[in-house]
């Protein structure tokens, strides 16, 4: 069975982040995680964004260091301004499609 199918994985979700910060609740980019964690992030003309900290050790031939990059994109040539965690996902409707009947 999975955590989805035993009907608490939600409630383990849930509890793992609260206290979760509502959405309205932007915060200056510079108090963002910078552990990998994705978070919701408004990068000017690109929009909101989920983005995450990608950091890097120190070598020979570069310097410590780390950015900002977007889900599952090119990294973008500007820093976000806000940043919020992601919310919970809602509830599934009631009454939706029975998604074994196709």
């Amino acid at each position: 069975m999975r955590d989805h199918e035993d009907g608490k994985g939600r409630e383990r979700v849930t509890k793992t982040f609260e206290p979760v910060r509502q959405p309205s609740e932007w915060q200056p980019i510079a108090s963002a995680p910078k552990d990998g964690t994705e978070i919701l992030a408004v990068w000017g003309q690109h929009g909101v964004q989920i983005i995450h900290w990608h950091s890097w050790p120190e070598s020979k031939f570069i310097k410590a260091g780390g950015m900002w990059v977007p889900h599952g994109k090119v990294p973008i040539n500007a820093d976000p301004v806000l940043w919020t965690p992601i919310p919970p996902l809602p509830d599934p409707p009631k009454g939706g499609r029975d998604e074994n009947k196709m």
